[in-house]
């Protein structure tokens, strides 16, 4: 349900939001679903960054030090990748690295948002020798798919 979704789709948000994106419709519908859901932590943080990229648009006082931020998920997905990697014969790449990156300490609100640098897409070519299933499937850049059958 949304109640249950609304922090995974926020730290996904969090991490593919630019300064461009933020708009007021947006910030109205978090603040909406603020008023909703209550002063959750996962709102705080997807405001507290809005208001970075456009404080004229966010009027809210966000506190400084929000209690806990984002779960790190990103230990399976990178055991997914890792097996995904595996089975199709690729060698798994061990400098990949999902965490993100640690600061210098320093205290800029610009260096928090460090980690929103969008890493170079590389692609993997499978090794195996082409079977009747390895011919069937289509090799499509990752900017052109458009639904999630496709990504299948």
């Amino acid at each position: 349900t949304e109640e249950n979704l609304c922090p995974f789709v926020c730290h996904l948000l969090y991490l593919l939001t630019r300064k461009e994106s933020v708009r007021a419709f947006r910030v109205r519908k978090l603040m909406d679903l603020q008023s909703k859901l209550g002063r959750q932590p996962f709102l705080l943080h997807l405001l507290s960054l809005y208001k970075v990229f456009s404080p004229e648009l966010v009027a809210l006082s966000i506190p400084s030090r929000v209690k806990s931020g984002f779960k790190n998920h990103n230990s399976p997905w990178k055991a997914a990748l890792a097996g995904v990697q595996r089975r199709n014969g690729a060698q798994v790449a061990s400098a990949i690295s999902l965490a993100l990156p640690v600061g210098d300490g320093t205290s800029s609100r610009k260096r928090k948002h460090g980690h929103l640098q969008i890493p170079a897409l590389t692609s993997v070519t499978n090794k195996q020798p082409h079977t009747e299933q390895n011919s069937r499937r289509k090799l499509i850049p990752l900017v052109q798919i458009q639904s999630f059958d496709q990504l299948l």
